[in-house]
């Protein structure tokens, strides 16, 4: 199992310069990408006085190996509430991922405009803890997964909606605004 704090944490060797070691637990056929970004987006919050990420897009250049990657984070435009990062990581002098962040102030609520409505369905203490079909492995073992609807009740063809719960084990969230954002960006990879 896979702690996702731990294991897209960074070091910090040099001025705007990190390094990270890619976690086998994160895999898929590799490393999975959505694991793979948030240490770039961990590498921006750590070269910024900003404490909050609000936006983040990346190229995938090449497959990681699971191994140590360099990260490199240049400040491209800096204002008093906002800053926009670049961040390139490397593996063995290939490029891996091109990165770009906006940081900004953790004050800095800027404007609500969310009118998303959550679905109709049970919280996860209503529902019941799924019976494993085999031992849990690899990037599946980082979760505890309840079913609202479990798909083996579904036959043909269906709505494109996923409607499960899911909790990172063995740590749930993290106080670091960077970090925690690391939680959607592997849930949001992982079902694209």
């Amino acid at each position: 199992m896979g702690d996702y704090v731990e294991q897209t944490s960074i070091e910090a060797v040099g001025d705007g310069d990190f390094r990270a070691q890619l976690a086998p637990e994160w895999r898929t056929w590799g490393p999975l990408g959505g694991y793979v970004a948030p240490i770039a987006l961990r590498a921006a919050g750590a070269s910024t006085d900003f404490g909050r990420p609000a936006s983040f897009t990346c190229q995938y250049l090449n497959v990681a190996k699971f191994d140590v990657v360099e990260l490199r984070v240049q400040s491209r435009r800096r204002g008093r509430r906002s800053e926009a990062l670049n961040v390139t990581m490397l593996q063995d002098g290939k490029e891996i991922l091109d990165a770009q962040v906006w940081a900004v102030s953790q004050d800095n609520d800027g404007l609500e405009h969310d009118y998303t409505r959550a679905p109709e369905v049970p919280s996860p203490d209503e529902l019941p803890e799924p019976e494993p079909k085999r031992p849990e492995h690899g990037l599946v073992a980082n979760f505890e997964r309840r079913e609202v609807r479990p798909s083996s009740t579904l036959e043909g063809p269906r709505e494109p909606v996923l409607r499960n719960w899911f909790r990172f084990r063995p740590t749930s969230r993290a106080d670091e605004r960077f970090a925690d954002a690391a939680r959607a960006m592997i849930l949001l990879d992982l079902f694209s």
